[in-house]
């Protein structure tokens, strides 16, 4: 089963987010998101995959029922299989 979750929205936006066992992120704890963000790393650190991550919980929140298959792929992302995007390919791993 996959979950993903964030802090309650504000009205100007997303405030907050945590990933758990997403891609190359075990678990990264909360993530304040304050009105300007500016991400820095080394190549495969993770940054897309932050910037991404919202847009497939947005897409969730639109479209998911509970017993529908959660599509990894959208308009503005495609995280392959649900072994490409469980931490280290665990597929035993819950993500959220």
């Amino acid at each position: 089963m996959a979950t993903l979750s964030a802090e309650r929205p504000s009205p100007t936006g997303l405030t907050g987010l945590r990933l758990r066992n997403f891609r190359l992120f075990a678990d990264t704890g909360l993530l304040d998101l304050p009105a300007i963000t500016v991400l820095f790393g080394a190549n495969s650190s993770g940054k897309s995959t932050l910037l991404r991550a919202p847009l497939l919980l947005r897409d969730l929140a639109a479209e998911y029922a509970p017993r529908d298959d959660v599509s990894l792929t959208g308009a503005d992302y495609d995280f392959g299989t649900f072994r490409d995007l469980v931490s280290r390919g665990e597929i035993a791993r819950t993500l959220s």
